[in-house]
């Protein structure tokens, strides 16, 4: 089995149960080096031990939504097995995000692969894509109109994607729709976690298997390690343009499976039965294998007996395993806030500095302007930080002493600090319960004859409800600035944050979802605010020194009038393009930390998780929850509690009107605002947070919902 020899190959979703499986095959079959990519979600970095301590194995922590990163592991690949997907339950789920990573996803590793020369992608498909089968046993030719379902439509999506890539560009490929698969390193702390864990946890219990429905439902049972043996043979067959069932050919019921896993973990429990789903779309699945069989020479090897036994096995070793974990010395503390910073905002720093050209340049102007698209804006001009952001466009309105703006008290105070720069009156206005962010009755409360702007913040990375904000402002004749320092990636009224704003402030600090280390960013629609943007962040000079530099000839600026030295150099901006590289990826992931966060806390009381308003979706910027008030405990004993058992928290966000530095400032009585810089506390959140540290950052919280 030496025939991968010499091979670069590209495993996609390679730590995961089937993609580890497929790894150490190609481990064993010889290859010079198997890149597994994977954003470690569901895969596991201890899957791949076996295969990593060869030393051929280089796994990059990576997204295939990330055009970029699938491009860079891909070039010089002489095979690419693409395993990487979610689950079908995620999928109904969050079907935008099953449409980015199984659709936008492997058009990005089947366009590398082409561009890359690959000799062949092996696909990994389902047989969701038949739905419920009107033949049994169902060969390939069975059509795809009886699935219903968003990953079946998906895979037989891709299916038409391989056939396409195959007639444009000649990329051969085979897919494989595989059945029902089982077997070692299923997930088993995932939400999505397969009935067998499921079954096997209540039996260890000594809780006899649920079965939902009276058991006839049936299912082809394949076992991961032949799954994993029939990628194999597809690569090596010289076979192209072509798609294979996987499976045992073995029908088996739900009650079947139940007795046989009973038997294989040695209890003499009885199933017992729950009301069926309400929806059940597939209760028959049994595949003809012959045309997998003559062409590539696949046949399933393991029966379900001998698999299950295998499967406990393992199970079992990972419990005890888990149990000697917990025996071990207190686990590291949890951070609050991780960046995804990596190799490709390295090498961009570098090859910057290598450049030569270090301050504000031509690297800024590209990040301006792939910004200022992200947001939907026709103009970014960068700058130093958010506060410069603010005070810039506060300038740009023209506001001085006398002057009045409202703006929230919940914020960080460089909000209100932001208007006291010009000369301004900051006026505090209440906020909303749900969202922290104002409202046109919270400005209109405080609004008086000396208002001259409002300024909003989208609090946390929750929008504001700009629509409601922005027509109540026409109607006052008042502009309206955007603080979204915490909203990159969060959506309003069916778009980006951002666009249509008048002018909105950015901030890239490491609490932030895209970083630049410090920095931040103004974007508007007007160009001539853009071009007077540009001259106040240095000095007022009516020409930049990267303009100097690029005519060729000796240009005296002037100064046109009273500036800032407000600049950002071209080494932050290089991170921010690898940054935006990420951003979609990075605010799935946090919003799929958010769900399960929500589903752990579902049954804490005393608990409100944020949530995102109907008029748009957030970023999670930040995970905050809000105290009863008749919780047993404060919140700043509460993060004591916290802190003791390792884990970073942070107060909720500020009222600014309570600090010393606005000591004597006249305000308004503000008490939602007092309730949630009180009450509120932010959890931990970060892109590489696992299902454990969850779990303890909630077990936490769930022992201090009790006391008394």
């Amino acid at each position: 089995m030496n025939d991968f020899q010499g091979k670069r190959i590209l495993v996609t979703g390679g730590a995961g149960t089937i993609g580890s499986h497929v790894t150490d095959l190609l481990v064993e079959g010889g290859a010079r080096e198997v890149v597994v990519l994977d954003n470690l979600v569901r895969g596991r970095r201890a899957n791949l031990a076996g295969a990593l301590a060869s030393g051929r194995v280089d796994l990059v922590e990576g997204d295939i939504r990330d055009a970029a990163t699938v491009r860079r592991v891909t070039a010089g690949a002489d095979l690419v097995f693409h395993l990487a997907a979610i689950r079908i339950t995620q999928c109904a789920e969050e079907p935008r995000l099953a449409n980015e990573v199984m659709v936008d996803g492997t058009f990005n590793v089947l366009e590398a692969a082409a561009a890359a020369g690959a000799g062949k992608v092996i696909a990994s498909s389902s047989a969701s894509v038949y739905g419920l089968a009107e033949s049994f046993p169902t060969t390939e030719r069975h059509h795809p109109y009886n699935n219903d379902t968003f990953y079946g439509a998906a895979k037989a999506f891709n299916e038409g994607m391989l056939r396409s890539f195959h007639a444009m560009y000649g990329l051969d490929y085979v897919a494989l729709r595989y059945f029902n698969v089982y077997g070692p390193r299923m997930d088993i702390h995932g939400l999505y976690t397969e009935v067998l864990i499921r079954w096997m946890e209540r039996i260890e219990a000594g809780e006899p298997p649920l079965i939902l429905g009276d058991g006839t439902q049936t299912m082809d049972f394949v076992h991961v390690r032949d799954i994993a043996r029939a990628n194999i043979l597809a690569a090596r067959a010289d076979v192209t343009d072509e798609v294979f069932n996987v499976a045992s050919a073995t029908e088996t019921s739900l009650r079947e499976l139940a007795d046989a896993l009973l038997e294989a973990m040695d209890s003499d429990l009885e199933p017992v039965h729950g009301p069926a789903r309400a929806v059940n779309g597939v209760t028959r699945r049994l595949a003809d294998t012959a045309l997998a069989e003559e062409r590539i020479g696949f046949k399933a090897e393991i029966d379900l007996r001998g698999g299950l036994r295998d499967l406990v096995e393992w199970w079992r070793g990972e419990r005890t395993a888990a149990t000697a974990e917990s025996a071990a010395p207190a686990p590291a503390r949890i951070p609050v806030m991780v960046p995804w910073l990596g190799e490709e905002e390295a090498r961009a720093a570098a090859e910057t500095v290598r450049s030569g050209w270090v301050a504000q340049g031509p690297r800024v102007a590209a990040f301006e302007e792939a910004f200022a698209e992200r947001v939907g804006a026709r103009h970014g001009v960068a700058v130093s930080s958010c506060t410069t952001a603010l005070h810039l466009s506060l300038v740009a309105l023209g506001l001085g002493p006398g002057d009045e703006v409202v703006v929230p008290s919940l914020s960080f105070i460089a909000t209100a600090n932001a208007v006291r720069y010009v000369g301004a009156v900051p006026v505090f206005a209440d906020v909303d319960l749900a969202t922290g962010n104002v409202t046109p009755a919270t400005v209109d409360a405080v609004r008086t004859a000396r208002t001259r702007a409002v300024l909003a913040v989208h609090q946390a990375g929750v929008p504001a409800d700009v629509g409601a904000l922005r027509a109540a402002c026409a109607d006052w004749g008042l502009p309206l600035v955007e603080d979204a320092a915490c909203a990159i990636g969060s959506t309003v009224d069916g778009g980006p944050v951002g666009r249509g704003a008048l002018l909105a402030a950015w901030s890239f600090h490491p609490r932030k979802l895209l970083t630049t280390g410090e920095g931040g960013m103004v974007t508007t629609d007007d160009p001539e605010w853009a071009a007077r943007l540009r001259r106040l962040r240095e000095h007022g000079m009516d020409v930049s020194a990267a303009e100097r530099h690029a005519s060729g000839k000796p240009v005296l600026e002037r100064y046109l009038e009273t500036g800032f030295n407000y600049r950002m150099t071209d080494i932050q901006a290089a991170v921010g393009l690898a940054q935006l590289e990420k951003l979609d990826a990075l605010v799935a992931r946090r919003r799929e930390l958010a769900a399960r966060y929500g589903e752990l806390l579902a049954d804490v009381p005393g608990l409100t998780p944020v949530r995102d308003p109907a008029y748009g979706q957030g970023n999670v910027q930040s995970y905050w929850v809000l105290l009863a008030e008749d919780f047993p405990v404060d919140r700043d004993a509460l993060l004591g509690l916290l802190a003791e058992a390792g884990v970073s928290a942070r107060r909720g966000i500020m009222a600014s009107h309570l600090e010393p530095a606005y000591a004597d400032h006249p305000a308004a009585p503000l008490p939602v605002t007092e309730r949630l810089a009180r009450d509120a506390l932010i959890l931990p959140l970060f892109h590489t947070m696992t299902d454990e540290q969850q779990e303890r950052v909630v077990a936490v919280l769930r022992d201090a919902a009790v006391r008394r």
